[in-house]
């Protein structure tokens, strides 16, 4: 059969290499989801312990391109999520490099460790308007460039730095600049103004500012570490930041600051071990040692070996998590509230999951077996 791979040669110890999943890694890493027993011991002795395993973010080359090729749809993709969770990403690089590794701040560790899905009003009117944006991007730079092509992207993981990562809005290329990453920035407060109009306000917040003339992109501003983040983490020539209205569409071209991103990339690679990885392995800084009542979540499960799944049986569509006392639940590691849905495998470490962390808007139906984002 000219063309087709036949099942059998999977389980064939000369032809299953070929068979083998790229993106499931070397080995597993079972000590990141259950603690084994460190849930008790002080923070010096469960760092020490992260320092044993901290290559658990480690991927190859050929894992870390089919992360990127399975993740495009960013927020849609579950994968995204799972590799996301747990790594410092691009838009979390700004506050963890400014967080106190000895007292690190609990919104901080939260929005590594357990991001949520759902964008605040600000961030869904940027999302909703993003493929303009990069619209725009594109009708007013292709006439300037050879060849240029503009691509949706997934989610980045580089394997020299595999504690970070990044999703930019999109990648660009051409024969005359190479390489480059897109970030778009639709900002909602000044969605009618101009960009002139934005920079002249008194709003210190805002990312640009304008010099002898000039719009520049301020370099205190947690834009400007998300880009360099972008820039070292895809390997890319340049970034083109987009800031897009309804009225006016800048675009900067941001150079690789390799000083600016040295300091950053060590930060959170301390970062990672002393305080991402306890939080992930015993909920160290959530929940503190003395009122743990339950295994904390493993974000970033669905890279590592899949568990076995034996499907919970389902009487009813309608699902309510049983009470517990100092229980946490979800990715988000938070308490029983709101809509929750129970994960049809019965192994699932963490069983219960907010509608809105899942990305769910109705109950599953009682009919189909629902799975967590985990793959657990």
């Amino acid at each position: 059969m000219t063309g087709t791979r036949t099942a059998i040669l999977s389980v064939l110890p000369e032809y299953c290499d070929e068979f083998r999943d790229p993106i499931q890694p070397i080995r597993s890493l079972q000590s990141l989801a259950n603690g084994s027993g460190l849930d008790k011991s002080d923070l010096p002795a469960l760092q020490k312990h992260c320092q044993t395993i901290g290559s658990i973010a480690d991927v190859s080359e050929e894992q870390a391109v089919q992360i990127e090729r399975r993740t495009w749809g960013q927020h849609t993709s579950s994968l995204w999520f799972a590799a996301w969770a747990g790594r410092i990403t691009a838009s979390s690089m700004h506050c963890v490099y400014a967080t106190d590794i000895i007292s690190p701040a609990l919104s901080t560790i939260k929005r590594v460790c357990y991001p949520t899905r759902g964008p605040g009003t600000a961030a869904s009117w940027g999302i909703k308007h993003e493929e303009t944006a990069r619209q725009a991007y594109n009708a007013q730079t292709k006439d300037q460039h050879t060849d240029q092509q503009v691509e949706t992207c997934g989610f980045f993981v580089n394997p020299a730095f595999p504690q970070v990562g990044a999703s930019p809005d999109a990648i660009v290329t051409c024969t005359c600049c190479g390489k480059g990453c897109i970030e778009v920035k639709s900002p909602a407060k000044y969605k009618d103004s101009t960009i002139l109009d934005a920079c002249s306000s008194d709003d210190r917040n805002f990312c640009l500012h304008v010099n002898d003339g000039q719009v520049h992109l301020k370099k205190n501003h947690q834009y400007y570490t998300q880009v360099q983040t972008q820039l070292f983490v895809t390997e890319s020539a340049y970034c083109d930041f987009v800031v897009w209205t309804l009225k006016d569409c800048v675009i900067l071209r941001i150079a690789p600051d390799k000083t600016f991103w040295n300091a950053r990339l060590q930060k959170a690679q301390d970062f990672f071990v002393k305080v991402a990885l306890p939080e992930l392995v015993v909920q160290y800084f959530s929940i503190p040692p003395t009122s743990q009542a339950s295994p904390g979540p493993s974000v970033l499960r669905e890279l590592l070996q899949p568990q076995t799944v034996v499907k919970r049986p389902r009487k009813k569509p309608a699902k309510k998590a049983p009470k517990r006392i100092n229980a946490v639940w979800c990715l988000c590691a938070g308490p029983e509230e709101g809509q929750m849905v129970a994960c049809d495998n019965q192994n699932c470490r963490i069983q219960w999951y907010h509608f809105h962390c899942v990305g769910l808007v109705d109950t599953p139906s009682a009919d189909t077996p629902w799975f967590c984002p985990l793959l657990c």
